[in-house]
């Protein structure tokens, strides 16, 4: 299976964020469609609680629709982040971009979703800037 997520492995609260995306400009919803939406269920992992070795859950979440778990939990752990780490939710740094990510770096300097996409295109952007800046006009 092809993952559709935006940025695999970043916490489930900000996998539900960016469902939406526009990698070429044109805005996509990984959640607009049934197909789609089981896509992305399937590929964050159809999300579950888990219980302890000592079998004490550390907390109960439920909803009366089970078709409403996914997003209770995204939201529990969207509390859970900004509870413990609110500074490192941040969203990327390109300005045409508009996905979020959790700064797991060391110092939490991280400002790109991704360094190989974002970062790079924001290099060469600042790049062609100075480039052009000292070409005579």
């Amino acid at each position: 299976m092809n993952d559709p997520r935006a940025l695999p492995g970043e916490p489930l609260a900000l996998d539900l964020v960016n469902t939406e995306l526009a990698p070429d400009g044109t805005v996509v919803d990984l959640l607009a469609t049934a197909e789609s939406a089981r896509a992305w269920a399937a590929a964050a992992g159809r999300v579950r609680l888990s219980v302890s070795d000592a079998l004490a859950p550390a907390r109960t979440l439920q909803t009366g629709e089970p078709a409403w778990q996914p997003a209770v939990l995204a939201a529990a752990n969207l509390l859970d982040l900004l509870e413990t780490a609110p500074d490192r939710v941040r969203p990327c740094a390109n300005p045409d971009c508009m996905l979020w990510f959790f700064d797991t770096t060391r110092n939490g300097t991280r400002r790109w979703c991704s360094m190989a996409v974002c970062g790079n295109r924001m290099k060469a952007r600042r790049h062609h800037d100075r480039v052009k800046a000292r070409l005579p006009a």
